[in-house]
């Protein structure tokens, strides 16, 4: 059955394979960025442009292979994938600093400092009236930020079948979400975080149905490569430059870098960049880990 055979002597496996392969590449390149944007002496604008887009590429792209499930079983199945890892991380970052500065330094203000973070699950950035001194969590803030994310669009959206009401939706939710970080409250658990990401998520699911013309695609990296200069988007502190503009570009960046990872296929470096992209959540606790040891030796 998995052998029936395609036009142009293609097999469905074969097909199957070759488009999830882009998306793995092109989150492979993603998480390479997340490593070198948390890297000393990078150049504002080298940064600009990894911020750009290299987190909401992830959003989108899981947006792409969102399925509709029951609520139980998306937060299940989702707790476990997501919550149980940053939980296992968080807690090591809890016992790192419990003992290199709570029983080897006596600095137990710092032991509550990473308990609070760790509970928070607050990324960094934040300048609300309330909380916004919290500790950051650091890099895991993706993990319940996207199952936040994944799981309100599954419970808001499931069942509404009219795009223009998901979208006024999903406006609505994100510029609240962008309001009361900014001015209001840092809200715990990756709520706000989560609400901010919706947009990137319902736009990844929209492509399945939507392939964009050159035209939209060009307007689109334009608008790209002119808030690389002139904006700044920080999904982790829910942060952005020049809203919806921001939102823009990085749906079109994401595109544009997946079809560039298409054309790079099954090429070796396209096998080392699927790999990354396969075992991205991985190698993303694992540079948590680089950090927590030693945040001078990034």
């Amino acid at each position: 059955m998995w052998h029936t055979h395609l036009h142009e002597g293609k097999t469905i496996t074969d097909n199957f394979m070759q488009r999830e392969l882009k998306y793995d590449i092109a989150k492979g390149i993603a998480i390479i960025l997340v490593i070198v944007g948390h890297g000393h002496c990078i150049s504002p604008l080298t940064l600009s442009f990894i911020y750009s887009f290299h987190m909401p590429l992830f959003f989108i792209i899981a947006g792409v292979f969102y399925h509709e499930r029951g609520i139980k079983e998306s937060v299940r199945m989702d707790f476990r994938r997501l919550m149980i890892p940053y939980f296992v991380f968080a807690a090591l970052a809890a016992m790192k600093f419990s003992v290199s500065k709570g029983i080897l330094q006596g600095d137990i203000q710092a032991v509550i400092d990473c308990i609070t973070a760790m509970c928070w699950m607050s990324a960094t950035g934040h300048h609300s009236l309330l909380f916004s001194d919290i500790p950051t969590v650091g890099i895991i803030w993706f993990l319940p930020t996207l199952f936040v994310c994944k799981n309100l669009y599954n419970i808001l959206l499931r069942r509404m079948t009219n795009d223009r009401h998901k979208l006024m939706l999903v406006c609505i939710l994100t510029s609240i979400a962008g309001v009361a970080v900014d001015i209001l409250v840092n809200l715990p658990f990756g709520i706000l975080t989560g609400c901010g990401a919706l947009v990137f998520y319902m736009a990844g699911n929209m492509l399945k149905t939507y392939k964009p013309t050159y035209a939209i695609l060009a307007i689109g990296g334009s608008i790209w490569l002119a808030c690389i200069f002139t904006s700044f988007l920080s999904m982790g502190s829910n942060r952005y430059g020049c809203y919806p503009l921001d939102v823009i570009e990085a749906l079109a960046a994401t595109i544009l870098m997946v079809r560039l990872s298409d054309k790079i296929g099954k090429s070796r470096v396209g096998e080392y960049l699927a790999w990354m992209g396969r075992n991205s959540m991985v190698v993303l606790c694992m540079h948590f880990v680089t950090i927590l040891v030693d945040p001078n030796t990034r």
